[in-house]
């Protein structure tokens, strides 16, 4: 059961000139100086707390929930309190914020019942400047996203993802997150999906529409008709094969020459990234195969044979390199090592098998041997594949088990580490919630969060480039089942 708010009052805030929020959305400011308020119509309201109390000792969870609508930069908590009696529920905390991030608390039933029946207040600890979250009203805003009461009232299933992750709640920017969420779209809707198929193309219009389309960086920041750099460049490797004619695919290529590296001789900025194989190498193969470019295949592998030169030794992936000192840092981490792996995977799944360079196909069933080495018992890896005692990141397990599934369903990975794959999955499912959002994944690696810091913390989140990684792994494991 789902029970968005019906109405709300907020601080008069204007919101700011120089940010916008993702895909369009209306945001509503919550500030420290005084609360938002948030309340449920009657009628419905009532009805869900009745269902909630007369369950008892049985009754299920209920979460309250806010997603985030624009960018933040501060870590933050927001006290839930009753907007009556100001009796305070709970305190959520907003660590650098990123758009689409859903975040929760439980309340008891006493609470609900309060909540329902007086609203909830809401007021910001941390900072000056207001956090915005979604609020009613704007475009690509289905229920799932607005503040809410949820009821866990079934278990959690594939069936409940796909309802959740095959609508605009799953969308994000159009860089690295968009193209977890765009492959997982992609997949699905090869698939038979409808839902798929019609959200995937109401992202493509959305972000990347000739007219009407608008993106924003991963600050919040316009960026309508901005090249791609190495870390935005992914999302064109789906526009491409969907659309091979779309007018702004200059926006790709010459984000390639300019952000090409005379030091590598590929493409990167004062670094190369593993990024890289997802952001470069796959977008450069999809021009290749869809617009039957035969020389940026041959930049594709450069890429991909940079990265694996650069990066990676018998036991380690490093997520940068950096040429003018030969420093490599973030060891092992497992959103590295996923777009790494993922990435060259993807790129020459593009590829008919003939073509598959020897080298690159050893490396890919090297990697998915690796990788399950340090797999943990709970089918997940830690969020430094070698630091066990470091939590699991659910977004980079995700993508790794996704590349090992991929890999085998296209005859690129031995099929014996398919229960590698299996494992994962199951432990990832195990991390969803009643209606299908994927819990566990690590912040976003902004400066202002400290980078392995907050990478090593226990803070995660829910965000919906994590659903992506895990939409992939369940498409590549059911065509695996139905070959």
């Amino acid at each position: 059961m789902h029970h968005p708010i019906d109405h709300y009052q907020s601080p008069e805030i204007t919101p700011p000139t120089d940010r916008r929020p993702l895909a369009g959305r209306h945001a509503l400011p919550i500030v420290s100086a005084e609360s938002t308020r948030l309340f449920w119509d009657n009628a419905h309201g009532e009805a869900f707390s009745k269902s909630h109390a007369e369950a008892g000792a049985h009754a299920p969870d209920v979460y309250f929930r806010i997603v985030c609508a624009i960018d933040d930069r501060a870590h933050r908590w927001v006290e839930v309190s009753n907007a009556q009696s100001g009796e305070s529920y709970a305190r959520m905390e907003l660590a650098y914020a990123a758009p689409g991030q859903v975040y929760q608390c439980t309340l008891t039933p006493e609470q609900v019942a309060g909540a329902i029946r007086d609203g909830l207040a809401l007021r910001l600890e941390g900072g000056e400047s207001p956090i915005w979250i979604v609020a009613p009203g704007g475009p690509n805003t289905p229920d799932s996203i607005l503040p809410s009461l949820s009821q866990a009232s079934a278990p959690p299933s594939l069936d409940h993802f796909l309802r959740l992750f095959c609508t605009p709640a799953s969308f994000q920017q159009w860089d690295w997150t968009g193209v977890c969420v765009l492959d997982g779209l992609q997949d699905w809707a090869q698939l038979g999906n409808k839902d798929a198929a019609q959200t995937l193309e109401q992202y493509l219009r959305t972000f990347i529409d000739p007219k009407e389309g608008r993106r924003e960086d991963f600050r919040g920041h316009p960026c309508d008709d901005a090249i791609a750099n190495p870390e935005t460049g992914g999302p064109f490797a789906i526009l491409i094969a969907q659309s091979p004619k779309h007018p702004s695919i200059h926006l790709l290529t010459e984000g390639f020459e300019h952000f090409h590296n005379k030091t590598l001789d590929c493409i990167g900025t004062h670094r190369l990234v593993t990024e890289s194989n997802y952001n470069v190498a796959y977008p450069m193969m999809s021009l290749a195969v869809h617009l039957n470019r035969p020389d940026y295949k041959e930049k594709s592998l450069a890429q991909l044979r940079a990265t694996m030169h650069y990066l990676t030794d018998d036991d380690n992936v490093w997520l940068r390199y950096d040429p003018e000192n030969g420093e490599r840092t973030f060891q092992n981490w497992s959103r590295g090592v996923a777009w790494y792996f993922l990435g060259m995977v993807r790129s020459l799944a593009l590829l008919p098998k003939s073509e598959w360079p020897d080298a690159l196909i050893a490396e890919c069933n090297r990697m998915a041997a690796w990788v399950s080495t340090y797999q943990m018992e709970n089918g997940l890896w830690a969020g430094f594949l070698h630091e066990k005692s470091v939590r699991p990141d659910n977004s980079g397990s995700a993508g790794i088990a996704a590349a090992i599934a991929l890999g085998i369903r296209i005859g690129l990975i031995q099929s014996d580490w398919q229960p590698t794959a299996e494992k994962a999955y199951q432990g990832l499912s195990n991390c969803l919630t009643h209606d299908g959002w994927l819990q566990g994944v690590s912040q976003t690696n902004k400066p202002e969060a400290l980078h392995m810091d907050i990478q090593r913390s226990d803070f995660r989140v829910i965000a919906p480039w994590g659903m992506g990684l895990y939409a992939q792994l369940a498409a590549a494991l059911q065509t695996t089942e139905s070959a």
